[in-house]
């Protein structure tokens, strides 16, 4: 098994898309050191509320999410193979709006 840092993860926008779907609306925040790539610890808001506030978002869709993986781990051939015949099972823009069921 390969693995990536959480640098890697902000790289990809993961640790953004994590964040704003999962993490903050409980109240969470990951957070990493740049200088290490490691994730010691998550933030816990005082008030019970995250906001990133007006920065540029560098949440990526899945499909450049994997594409960027592959280049990242292209010399691992598990990996390769593993992501050959990947198809998102959902994606930011595929999704159904609300209330029309």
């Amino acid at each position: 098994m390969k693995s990536i840092n959480w640098n890697k993860m902000s790289e990809l926008g993961l640790i953004e898309r994590i964040n704003r779907e999962i993490m903050h609306p409980l109240g969470l925040a990951i957070s990493r050191n740049p200088k290490t790539g490691m994730s010691e610890h998550i933030f816990v808001a005082d008030d019970g509320f995250f906001e990133y506030g007006n920065i540029e978002s560098t949440v990526i869709s899945d499909e450049e999410v994997i594409q960027n993986l592959k280049v990242t781990l292209s010399n691992h051939t598990e990996i390769k193979m593993y992501f050959s015949g990947y198809q998102p099972k959902r994606t930011l823009t595929n999704l159904d709006p609300p209330g029309d069921d």
